[in-house]
């Protein structure tokens, strides 16, 4: 499972307008997983835009149908080898399926003929079209037509429908150019012209004209050419104008009840471009500038337009490829009341980032927290299988309760109670628990340090130190204070960790500050044992510790990298966890991390270093509880990324752990 930083959707393809008078499409998501897309709706009126179905898998290809039955049709890829036709509800579910394609690639158009027939283009990489039909309740579906592979590269136009005709457009990259018609049953397929591609041009979008011609507009190397197409053989395509002035053509034609044609170009000079939305109106000589916008960047994109059935205004989508943003631009059908309606700033929902912990639950699934992405964009809480399969995210964390200090701390607690309940607090003042499910979310404890983390003890009691060593239960009734101050009178304390040993005691490790009220301050840490019978309190300084990298080891004993702390005796003991090398790199800037100890003996955890800026290498490596010397070391790798951390065993030897299912380009050490 791969977390990304959330960042917001991006509409894609061409939004409809439903009898609802709302607008309905897909986006994607930028940085995300693989195929991760979004159904969403658009209220022209309140405008509200909202994500209402999140697709982790099976992606839909862009093109989507508003019937004349009022549903929703669109392809969807089920394998790289199959992909379906589906009628879709207004939530975004698959409502039904109606045809199995059964070839690689993609659909790039999907259109409804004067008969009822859905008919779709689908198109192999650049070489190889195919034209499909049927019935919108799956019968009669069929193979209309099929453009053999080319090594040059095929292409197909938008697809038109007249009376019991289809009418598109095939060409092949700097060859040739062929405009066909056939019946929507497949009958009478017909060539109209042929031409050559740098006489024509390519880029061709079709549509036809409220006076009964066909029309195209085509983009040649350095101008847009706008034809009437004859329908017979024998009539040459009519050139209407030749346009040198508004750069390249980016979108389809889109046309109105009145006949009029709308689409956009771009003329790019060095890494600025201006946008032009243009009109051309039954017998112009000429397109009409409705819009021209002035960008400082290339990375702009306009997305299909869009005329509104009822308001006369268009809308597009304004995509910025640097900033990620989009923004639903909107106008009048004239050119006027340019506006931006809307701007794109949600990420999807249940996607994010910073991962802060992970852990195996009693039913072997997987649980963790991240500290960005939710609903909140402040973290969630999720569940998936031991193999990365049924990703789910539970519970979005609320927004964070006492800024500035937020979900995404230093310190992060999360465990499985007795009571199979999920605990945790991730820096924001607030401990939790919730079910394994997601619901049931409470606070229980609404005070808490945000560089601490609490436990649950043998006796069924929940520990968690500061300024204050306190005690509740788990519901979070009975706050009871056992020592204050803890660990030190001084001033503060930055940073509490603890564990239940199988003696029944509490040991941990913490820092505090001296001198609070002088210029300068002092950090000491500390590991100290607790009996919550006597509330008897050792505690000893230990100024070499790596306090947020401390382990209780099933000895009863404390690891911290350079040394062990005995809580029997109050003693720290030498040990110095052992063997790394990090080639060119000085062994001073290392440091170790043990995590946990296996059911072998040895104990787990990472050596590495970090320079500074983010990319600290890290080794996976396993030592002697004993004496610290190496026991296995995995070589520093470039696949295997930077700021690595363990979560917990994987396995046992009598439970081996599965090989895992590589991607391409993946090699594992």
């Amino acid at each position: 499972k791969t977390f990304h930083e959330q960042k917001p959707v991006s509409p894609t393809g061409n939004m409809v307008v439903a009898p609802d008078g709302k607008g309905y499409a897909f986006a994607e998501g930028y940085g995300l997983d693989a195929g991760k897309q979004v159904f969403y709706q658009f209220d022209f009126a309140s405008k509200a835009f909202t994500l209402i179905k999140v697709y982790s898998d099976l992606p839909w290809s862009m093109p989507i149908l508003l019937g004349q039955d009022g549903a929703l049709y669109a392809c969807r890829k089920i394998t790289d080898q199959q992909s379906m036709v589906c009628r879709l509800s207004y939530d975004g579910e698959v409502e039904d399926e109606l045809y199995s394609i059964e070839n690689e690639g993609d659909a790039t158009g999907i259109i409804q003929a004067t008969d009822g027939k859905i008919v779709v283009t689908f198109q192999k990489s650049v070489e190889e079209i195919w034209i499909f039909s049927g019935n919108p309740d799956g019968s009669d579906w069929k193979n209309l037509a099929h453009f053999q592979p080319n090594p040059q590269g095929n292409f197909i136009s938008n697809l038109v429908v007249h009376d019991q005709f289809i009418y598109g457009a095939a060409w092949q990259y700097f060859s040739q150019i062929r405009f066909f018609k056939m019946r929507t049953d497949g009958q009478d397929f017909s060539f109209l012209q042929t031409s050559s591609v740098p006489d024509f041009g390519d880029q061709i979008s079709l549509a036809w004209g409220a006076n009964d011609k066909l029309y195209a507009l085509t983009q040649k190397a350095s101008s847009q050419v706008f034809y009437q197409i004859p329908t017979d053989i024998q009539t040459p395509p009519l050139q209407i104008f030749e346009d040198t002035a508004h750069g390249y053509l980016e979108n389809p034609l889109t046309s109105d009840a009145a006949g009029n044609f709308y689409y956009h170009s771009a003329r790019i000079s060095g890494n600025s471009q201006t946008i032009y939305l243009l009109k051309i109106t039954p017998g112009a000589s000429q397109p009409q500038v409705l819009v021209n916008l002035a960008s400082s960047t290339s990375a702009e994109r306009f997305q299909d337009l869009l005329v509104h059935p009822s308001n006369d205004r268009l809308y597009c989508w304004r995509r910025n490829l640097q900033t990620e943003i989009s923004n639903l631009l909107t106008c009048k059908t004239n050119g006027t009341g340019l506006a931006t309606m809307y701007t794109v700033t949600s990420g999807l929902p249940e996607v994010g980032s910073s991962p802060k912990a992970l852990i195996q639950a009693s039913d072997h699934k997987f649980y963790g927290l991240l500290s960005e992405g939710g609903l909140n964009g402040t973290g969630l809480i999720f569940s998936m299988k031991s193999d990365g399969s049924a990703y789910e995210a539970l519970y979005a964390l609320p927004p964070a309760t006492n800024p500035p200090t937020v979900w995404n701390a230093p310190t992060t607690t999360f465990f499985e109670g007795s009571d199979g309940l999920l605990y945790g607090s991730v820096g924001d003042g607030n401990a939790f628990r919730i079910q394994k499910n997601g619901e049931g979310f409470s606070v229980i404890h609404s005070n808490f340090r945000s560089r601490a983390n609490f436990m649950e003890h043998s006796d069924g009691k929940l520990y968690f130190g500061g300024p204050q060593l306190m005690r509740m239960n788990k519901d979070g009734t009975d706050q009871t204070v056992l020592i204050d101050p803890f660990l030190t009178p001084f001033y503060d304390v930055d940073f509490c960790r603890m564990f239940s040993l199988p003696n029944g005691k509490i040991a941990g490790a913490g820092s505090y500050t001296l001198d609070g009220n002088c210029l300068d301050e002092y950090t000491y840490s500390q590991c100290f044992s607790f009996d919550p019978e006597t509330n008897a309190l050792t505690e000893r300084d230990i100024y070499l510790i790596r306090y947020n990298k401390t382990m209780a080891g099933s000895n009863g004993k404390l690891y911290y990298g350079s040394g062990q702390y005995d809580p029997s005796t109050n003693q720290e003991l030498e040990y110095t966890l052992g063997c790394s090398f990090f080639p060119g790199i000085s062994n001073d800037v290392y440091y170790a991390s043990p995590v946990f100890q296996a059911s072998n003996g040895y104990i787990y955890g990472q050596k590495a270093y970090s320079n500074g800026n983010g990319d600290g290498r890290w080794l996976p490596m396993a030592w002697s509880a004993e004496n610290g010397s190496c026991e296995m070391s995995v070589p520093w790798d470039m696949t295997m990324g930077y700021q690595g951390q363990f979560a917990f065993e994987l396995s046992t030897p009598s439970s081996p752990t599965l090989q895992p299912v590589l991607e391409e380009g993946i090699t594992l050490s």
